[in-house]
């Protein structure tokens, strides 16, 4: 047991974060966090709003699926599928980076490394 120990919750509804309270060692100045997985859905919706696509690209981020060509497919759905069976890692930049702009490292990725950043 330790009481200065960090703790992350995940609801499926906003209204039971009121029982958050209720935790004596529950501490939001400490860094105990909840995840709403129902206010995660209602702001992928509400960013799909604002720029079409968005809902369709993040799930796609955390989904992973075979990809295999098929003649019988049209060729923006064979480029689609394709992209769902990309893997996404977790990296450092290297000290080489240091100084450019998000767009800056962004290009050099995507133009000398075949890599696409995400932030």
């Amino acid at each position: 047991y330790s009481d200065d120990i960090r703790v992350i919750i995940q609801l499926m509804q906003y209204h039971n974060k009121a029982y958050l309270l209720n935790i004596p060692s529950w501490d939001w100045k400490q860094g105990d966090d909840v995840i709403c997985l129902a206010e995660l859905k209602l702001g992928f919706i509400a960013q799909s709003c604002l720029a079409p696509g968005f809902s369709t690209m993040m799930a796609n981020l955390f989904a992973m699926r075979s990809f295999k060509t098929s003649p019988d497919t049209q060729a923006w759905q064979n480029d689609y599928l394709q992209g769902t069976g990309c893997e996404m890692y977790t990296e450092t930049l290297s000290p080489s980076f240091t100084g450019m702009t998000f767009p800056q490292a962004s290009e050099l990725c995507f133009t000398k490394l075949k890599l696409l950043l995400l932030a």
